[in-house]
């Protein structure tokens, strides 16, 4: 059975607002730990931890400067408005 058109817009537009939502819980939590484990690194005293501490800041610095979620939806909406047009021209 075929898909009509506006399902599939509908579809791909939640999931488009899925992932950017998600990208950007995981962009602030990342940063948010990337933060909180540079100051516990900081201020520890035990070598284990300070260790611990800037191997977890230096990967959660690492997720927070690799995702842009504004980016990322920004190009995906672009794509999916340039097939929206076209498909409309046609119908």
């Amino acid at each position: 059975m075929k898909k009509n058109i506006n399902q599939v817009k509908e579809e791909k537009t939640s999931h488009m607002s899925l992932l950017y939502w998600t990208l950007t819980i995981l962009h602030y939590l990342s940063g948010i730990g990337g933060l909180i484990a540079s100051i516990v690194m900081a201020t520890s005293n035990n070598n284990d931890t300070k260790t611990l501490a800037a191997i977890t800041a230096v990967l959660c610095i690492i997720i927070f400067a690799a995702i842009h979620p504004d980016n990322k939806y920004r190009k995906l909406e672009t794509g999916w408005r340039i097939l929206d047009k076209k498909l409309n021209r046609y119908p």
